[in-house]
């Protein structure tokens, strides 16, 4: 399977997982996407780092992301904007 694949059923079942859940309670809705992984019972390689890529966007999308990762993700951003920034001077 290729990258598109994964990255299609990734979005489905986080999804799916959203309209079952709700987005009330991000600690819930967390635990609920953790336990929905559907790659099989193994963590690695590809698909793993699509699936977990799309959980962070998806979950900063929504605002539910921890602190400590929005905080993070932000830096990145914001890092990532200067750097364009520099280039078109």
């Amino acid at each position: 399977m290729d990258v598109s694949g994964w990255r299609a059923i990734a979005a489905k079942t986080i999804a799916d997982v959203i309209d079952r859940v709700g987005i009330t309670d991000g600690k819930t809705l967390r635990n609920a996407i953790r336990a929905a992984y559907p790659f099989g019972p193994y963590r690695m390689y590809t698909p793993d780092k699509i699936w977990r890529f799309t959980v962070k966007k998806e979950l900063s999308r929504l605002n539910l992301l921890p602190p400590k990762q929005q905080a993070r993700l932000d830096y990145h951003r914001e890092l990532k904007r200067r750097r364009e920034l520099q280039k078109e001077m």
